[in-house]
């Protein structure tokens, strides 16, 4: 499976929904944005180096946290 293409498309979607002012962005919304499976997008933020938008907090699943901003 090709996830680069995967990983592309995800990156692009959290910046359009941070430039519309969200900072806590649940998978549901990637999810509909990009039509790719909740599943794959949990596996996919868990397991590939992404570029996330600088302001961007949290990503959750429901109440489950899938990926957390360090503190610096």
């Amino acid at each position: 499976m090709v996830y680069e293409r995967y990983a592309k498309a995800i990156e692009k979607v959290l910046g359009t929904i941070i430039q519309r002012e969200r900072y806590d962005v649940d998978v549901s919304e990637i999810w509909i944005e990009t039509s790719i499976p909740q599943d794959l997008i949990v596996e996919i933020l868990e397991k590939f180096p992404l570029q996330f938008p600088e302001t961007l907090h949290s990503i959750t699943l429901g109440e489950r946290i899938v990926w957390k901003r360090k503190d610096s």
